[in-house]
């Protein structure tokens, strides 16, 4: 803070509020982060903008932990779109916003996200970065109920362990627990996988709903179900109108609707997502 460049600062108080959230104090650490971000906006070197939007992936982050669906929605309208076009150099804004995805269910975009991460990872030999994304494939495979989730957990724990990089996994908590419960991998250092558990469960308390309660909010109403029931059965919109008593215009809205909640763009996605979702 005294002297030194925007990023060494934003590093430092990164740490400080990474302190406070493994100790409970998720509210300390936002405002630590807010007011760092004042002092950001305050200043005048070009470097700005770069440090700006790694300070609000931060932050959504925080809101992660606490729940905040408003703050995590605003944040969503400014993250980069990796549909358009990847940049490497936005990977932390892309890993915030593959546990956006995860949390909100549209597990399809968190995978390919995932994948675009995974190979920059390694031709650019990321450890700690792959070891994330090992874990976030882990987490979100066993949200999609696949088998291989243990396989991306073992790689990413045998990574973590081998350069004793604890918070890398724990910080993942109530996500990660469950894994960490089931998973029947070998381990090498018992003292470490115990210093891992220790940590995860203490964050699993401490934030219960993280990367989980926002799916739980979202609601369809009983057309907007026998729609997608019914375009699974492959009927067209027209039919599905005719069957319901209702124009083809509502059909569209309740589709779009649809699309919307399951984070997805088309009817193939929207009925592999409900499907996923035990939705239909």
């Amino acid at each position: 803070d005294n002297g030194g460049k925007l990023e060494q600062s934003f590093v430092g108080n990164a740490i400080l509020a990474r302190i406070r959230l493994i100790n409970g104090e998720v509210a300390e650490a936002e405002k630590l982060i807010q007011n760092f971000r004042k002092r950001v906006l305050d200043n005048e070197e070009k470097i700005i903008s770069k440090v700006l939007v790694n300070v609000d992936a931060f932050l959504c982050r925080l809101y992660l932990y606490q729940g905040e669906k408003a703050q995590i929605e605003e944040w969503m309208k400014q993250a980069p779109n990796e549909e358009e076009d990847f940049f490497c150099m936005d990977r932390y804004r892309y890993l915030t916003k593959i546990r956006v995805y995860i949390g909100y269910g549209s597990y399809e975009k968190a995978f390919v996200l995932l994948e675009k991460m995974a190979y920059y990872a390694e031709k650019m030999e990321r450890t700690f970065i792959r070891i994330e994304i090992f874990i976030l494939k882990a987490v979100l495979a066993y949200c999609m109920q696949r088998k291989h989730w243990e396989k991306y957990l073992e790689q990413g724990y045998a990574l973590a362990e081998e350069y004793h990089f604890v918070r890398v996994l724990s910080r993942e908590g109530a996500a990660l627990l469950p894994l960490l419960e089931e998973a029947t991998f070998p381990v090498a250092d018992w003292e470490f996988y115990k210093q891992v558990v220790k940590e995860t469960e203490q964050m699993s308390r401490l934030y219960p709903s993280y990367l989980r309660k926002h799916t739980a909010d979202v609601s369809f109403p009983e057309n907007a179900l026998r729609i997608l029931r019914y375009q699974a059965k492959g009927m067209t919109n027209e039919e599905i109108a005719r069957l319901l008593g209702v124009n083809v215009g509502t059909v569209k809205y309740h589709c779009k609707e649809n699309y919307k909640k399951l984070g997805v763009k088309g009817k193939a996605a929207a009925i592999s997502e409900a499907r996923k979702r035990k939705l239909i």
